[in-house]
């Protein structure tokens, strides 16, 4: 992506890349990296910075190239896009929490329920454990529904 946006003749290119196409310097990278085997990289974690500044392992020393320049790329952003956003926010007003907590139950206005946590299920067992419901199972007639506070058109 670096190479299609930039060019291949741009300096920062050329020196990621040198001549290699992406994909090469990847697959090489990948293969003759030895940090996929656990002890050299517990070897480097207990050696500290002296150890990964000593390694010739060409995935650290293809971070070390590429370091400079992204770390410039990225100080660029903060100070010139994150630095304004941050600057010139301000909330369009409360939260959705504190919107609706005064509703309670929705209405018929289809207002959402906003809720934060896990849900959870019910488990067999605790379903089985608890009180039936007044009328009999079989039964089609139900308790009426509280009366909500919205009224019909009409």
């Amino acid at each position: 992506m670096v190479q299609r946006l930039l060019g291949p003749d741009d300096p920062t290119v050329k020196s990621i890349f040198g001549a290699k196409s992406p994909a090469d310097l990847a697959a090489d990278l990948v293969d003759k990296s030895g940090l996929k085997d656990l002890g050299v990289r517990k070897k480097l974690l207990d050696g500290g910075a002296a150890a990964i500044n000593a390694s010739k392992d060409p995935m650290i020393l293809f971070a070390k190239r590429v370091d400079a320049d992204a770390r410039a790329v990225r100080k660029d952003f903060e100070d010139n896009v994150d630095a304004p956003l941050v600057k010139n926010f301000r909330p369009a007003g409360p939260g959705p929490v504190q919107a609706v907590r005064h509703i309670g139950r929705p209405g018929c206005d289809f207002t959402l329920r906003l809720s934060y946590g896990l849900v959870k299920g019910m488990t067999r067992r605790a379903a089985m454990s608890r009180p039936s419901p007044p009328w009999p199972a079989h039964s089609t007639v139900r308790p009426a529904p509280r009366r909500s506070s919205c009224r019909k058109a009409g």
